[in-house]
């Protein structure tokens, strides 16, 4: 049984000013952990400090594959893997920024959604759905194509070195979920 009020920092042993960044996603290669992986390993090496922590489920030959990609990108010892959590919804609550890499087949992106509700801003590349989740010019976040890691490590920079930036795009983000994505007016469409 999970605890309520868990505090991310505190269970991933990092002070209370470290940069979180979460991926919520299932642990399948389309998701694009790898990606995501090695934005984090060169900016990491270009002097950036955040931690990028991942949860999710999925099948274990693509968890074993993406847990390879982990030991090879984490360096810094900055990315974390966390399983399945019933609580990821309090858990992202805590998070700096929300990290979406998803590399194919994403038909909408209710987790760019679940972050805008809660004022989260978001990094995400380009894929299906998520267009338009964000609308074009995008709002509640930087949305870079999806093979493009240049855009992706820029859009992180800027993300983790302005927090304004942040919450700026949270409020924007927030905005346009109430007026677009609550449950009432998905029903109701």
């Amino acid at each position: 049984q999970l605890q309520e009020n868990i505090d991310l920092r505190s269970m991933l042993g990092l002070p209370q000013n470290e940069i979180v960044c979460l991926m919520p996603a299932n642990y399948e290669t389309r998701k694009g952990h790898e990606f995501v992986f090695k934005a984090f390993h060169q900016s990491s090496a270009a002097g950036l400090n955040a931690h990028l922590v991942c949860m999710g489920g999925g099948r274990s030959a693509e968890q074993i594959e993406i847990k390879a990609a982990q030991e090879k990108y984490n360096i810094a010892g900055n990315i974390h893997l966390l399983p399945f959590r019933e609580d990821a919804l309090s858990l992202m609550q805590q998070a700096d920024l929300v990290v979406i890499g998803s590399q194919s087949f994403e038909s909408f992106g209710l987790t760019a959604v679940e972050a805008m509700s809660r004022k989260i801003p978001v990094l995400s590349t380009d894929t299906g759905g998520l267009k338009e989740v964000f609308g074009n010019p995008a709002v509640g976040g930087i949305v870079v194509n999806r093979t493009d890691l240049a855009a992706f490590i820029s859009g992180l920079t800027k993300l983790i070195e302005d927090p304004a930036l942040r919450k700026r795009l949270g409020r924007e983000g927030f905005s346009r979920y109430k007026s677009l994505f609550t449950a009432e007016r998905m029903a109701r469409e």
